[in-house]
C-alpha cells in the first residue's frame, strides 16, 4: 500500500482533524450510528485528495465503509447521511454489549465488586445496575449512566446497549474502551467493556446529584454536596451485596 497519494498526502489524519470530524458526526457512523468508526473521504476520494479537510471527511463503521468500497452503497447515499448524520438526527451512537447470563466483574476506580446488583449507587440511581435475565440462557440485564463534570449525562447503558451522547465535547470507541472528554486535556470517563468478563471504570470525573466523583485505576475520591474535602476509597473488594457503595440516602426501599 502506498504511503502517500499522487498529491503526496499521507494517510495519517491529525488528531485535531479527527476530533472535528467526530464532533460533526456525533461520534458514530453517519449511516447507522455505530460508534466503532473509520474515517472516510466523502467529498473526494483519498486518492484524489490534496488535504485532509475535516469538512470533507466523515465517519463510517467498518460494515458501511466496506459497502461503500464494494459499491453497494452509493456516494450519493453517503452524502445524504453526511448532511443528516444518524447520531444528530435519530439518536446517539450505540452498540450492543456482549455479556452472558452472569453479571460481570466490576472494577470501579480501584475497588472490585462481584455479584452486586448496584456496585455504586447515588441516592436511588445506580451508576451501574444488574438485573437477572428474564428468560433462560438470556444475558444479564445491564443499565448504567455516567455524567460529566457539569452533571450532564455523557454515556448510558440501556437494555444492554451503550449510548454515547452527541453533546459530549469528544468521545471515542476503540477496541473495548470508550473514552469521553469534557474539553481539551480533560478526560471525564474511560470505560473498558471486556466481553463476558468485566466492566472497568479506569477514569471518572463526574458530578451527579451534587456528589463529585474523581477516580482513576487506583482510587476513587468522592466529595459530598457542600463538603470541603473528599473521601478516598481504594482497594475494597465487595461480593454478594445488593449495594456496594451507597452515596446519599435512598428514598426508595
Amino acid at each position: 500500500m502506498n504511503r502517500t497519494n499522487r498529491f503526496g498526502l499521507a494517510r495519517h489524519i491529525s488528531a485535531s482533524t479527527k476530533r472535528a470530524v467526530r464532533q460533526a458526526c456525533g461520534f458514530g457512523c453517519v449511516v447507522c450510528g455505530n460508534p466503532f468508526i473509520q474515517y472516510h473521504h466523502a467529498d473526494v476520494a483519498y486518492a484524489e485528495a490534496a488535504a485532509h479537510d475535516a469538512d470533507k471527511i466523515t465517519l463510517l463503521c467498518g460494515g458501511c465503509h466496506d459497502r461503500v468500497s464494494r459499491g453497494t452503497y452509493s456516494d450519493d447515499m453517503v452524502s445524504e447521511h453526511v448532511a443528516k448524520p444518524y447520531c444528530l438526527t435519530q439518536g446517539p451512537a450505540f452498540a450492543d454489549l456482549d455479556y452472558g447470563s452472569i453479571a460481570p466483574h466490576v472494577r470501579f476506580a480501584g475497588s472490585d465488586f462481584e455479584d452486586c446488583a448496584f456496585p455504586v449507587r447515588v441516592h436511588d440511581y445506580g451508576l451501574i445496575k444488574f438485573e437477572k435475565p428474564t428468560e433462560p440462557d438470556a444475558p444479564v440485564r445491564i443499565s448504567a449512566f455516567f455524567t460529566n463534570t457539569r452533571g450532564e449525562i455523557s454515556l448510558a447503558i440501556a437494555a444492554n446497549e451503550v449510548l454515547l451522547m452527541p453533546q459530549n465535547w469528544d468521545a471515542t470507541a476503540e477496541g473495548t474502551r470508550l473514552r469521553i472528554w469534557d474539553a481539551s486535556r480533560q478526560p471525564s470517563l474511560s470505560l473498558n467493556l471486556v466481553p463476558r468478563q468485566a466492566i472497568e471504570i479506569e477514569k471518572i470525573e463526574s458530578l451527579m446529584l451534587g456528589w463529585r466523583f474523581s477516580g482513576d485505576s487506583q482510587a476513587l475520591r468522592v466529595t459530598a454536596p457542600g463538603a470541603k474535602g473528599a473521601n478516598t476509597f481504594s482497594g475494597m473488594s465487595i461480593s454478594g451485596a445488593h449495594v456496594g457503595y451507597q452515596f446519599g440516602a435512598p428514598t426508595l426501599r
